[in-house]
């Protein structure tokens, strides 16, 4: 038995077989072309979008750091009374500790209006004398739990400039407290001489930082319940801060 081979027989069956050919095989690749196309775009697009927000929350970081550090250069300028610089206060034998903690604290008093992020300043000696003022007159120190001290034991390169810490919780050696803090340090260095300017500390400072400034920076890129951000020490790389640490 022959079998014969399936032909178009029917002027409809041609037509249709031309339709699909010529119209829906075509319209077919040309829709996907164009959707290809429009998934790059919009790829692009949020792509973009990210970047620029990225961008702008990167330079409020960086402008609100920098406005931070340009704090500790204030105490440079301090001065009280019959003294003209904050190195006579700390040298001085004239003054008991009362009075010198309290000219100390009116600086650190000053650091904290200079700011609205700051939480808290600390001020501390090479000797262990610690100093601290809390934005927030309902806080107060644990001094067993406070375990910062004076940036001595760095390298003469790395004495003066500033450094970064990660947050924490401000609660651990404060009463009433329940904020996460970024610290920011910055060494006091003897100006009364060149030869040891770069090589002699007479105190730190530390200033605290608020979260909630950064919480209210990053959320503006709108990551949504499942993205995350992070603030990363530039020299270092070590992660300061987490938007959602959980998502990390």
């Amino acid at each position: 038995m022959k079998h014969s081979k399936w032909k178009l027989r029917s002027t409809f069956q041609k037509l249709t077989a031309a339709f699909v050919l010529l119209g829906v095989l075509p319209l077919i690749l040309v829709c996907a072309i164009f959707l290809r196309r429009y998934e790059q775009s919009v790829q692009s697009s949020i792509l973009n979008n990210m970047e620029e927000a990225n961008y702008y929350a990167q330079s409020k970081v960086t402008d609100l750091v920098g406005s931070l550090d340009r704090l500790t250069e204030t105490l440079y300028d301090y001065s009280a009374g019959e003294f003209d610089a904050l190195y006579e206060i700390l040298e001085t034998d004239d003054l008991s500790e009362n009075e010198r903690s309290m000219y100390i604290c009116t600086m650190l008093d000053s650091v904290i209006l200079g700011s609205y992020t700051v939480s808290a300043a600390y001020f501390v000696t090479p000797e262990g004398a610690v100093y601290h003022r809390f934005y927030s007159q309902q806080k107060s120190l644990i001094p067993a739990n406070f375990s910062r001290t004076a940036l001595t034991d760095l390298d003469s390169g790395n004495l003066r400039r500033l450094r970064l810490f990660p947050e924490a919780d401000e609660g651990e050696w404060c009463h009433s407290s329940t904020d996460t803090v970024l610290t920011l340090a910055r060494n006091y260095m003897d100006t009364r001489s060149p030869k040891v300017v770069s090589t002699t500390v007479l105190g730190t400072l530390y200033i605290d930082m608020n979260t909630q400034a950064l919480d209210e920076l990053l959320r503006s890129i709108r990551l949504g319940s499942a993205g995350n951000a992070a603030i990363v020490d530039g020299m270092t790389r070590q992660v300061l801060y987490q938007l959602n640490p959980q998502n990390a």
